[in-house]
């Protein structure tokens, strides 16, 4: 369910038939289907940037943690509830080189390989001090690293970005 207010869409909980306003990266499913209108990918890409993602000065590196840092239930360490996912990080960069957000999508996969160069293969991160939790040695981690470095710009293409 589309929120103008947040630039994210919502869950919506069939019990109390209202939305659940929560910022979370799921919130960034329109941006991931792809085939958004102008004005909707704005959106979503404002959200995206700003400090309740993206922009938050205390992250450690400028990857989004699953749940935005002001929302209540946030909390760094907690599963679903703030950490940073680099398999959600692949999924924004593919959708923001699908949408045609190359500038944003290499910011992304470079900012991802940090914390990954920094921190190992981790399952996911706390976002403000980079520590990895979960599983060590993370397969999907070292999936989307391969992925990220095999998808290194050329040269011509980074004297244009």
């Amino acid at each position: 369910m589309w929120d103008h207010e947040l630039g994210l869409s919502l869950d919506y909980d069939l019990r109390t038939r209202r939305p659940l306003r929560a910022r979370t990266v799921a919130g960034f499913a329109p941006l991931i289907a792809g085939r958004q209108d102008p004005g909707r990918l704005e959106a979503l890409i404002t959200t995206l940037d700003s400090p309740a993602f993206l922009g938050h000065p205390w992250l450690r590196w400028s990857v989004p943690p699953s749940t935005s840092p002001f929302d209540q239930g946030f909390d760094r360490r907690s599963y679903w509830l703030g950490l940073t996912w680099p398999v959600v990080n692949w999924l924004l960069w593919w959708s923001l080189l699908r949408a045609g957000e190359s500038r944003r999508a290499e910011h992304l996969r470079r900012a991802s390989l940090q914390q990954i160069a920094s921190s190992g293969f981790g399952e996911y991160f706390d976002p403000f001090v980079g520590e990895f939790l979960g599983a060590a040695d993370q397969s999907w981690t070292a999936a989307v690293t391969l992925d990220w470095l095999a998808n290194e710009p050329r040269q011509e293409e980074r004297k244009v970005a």
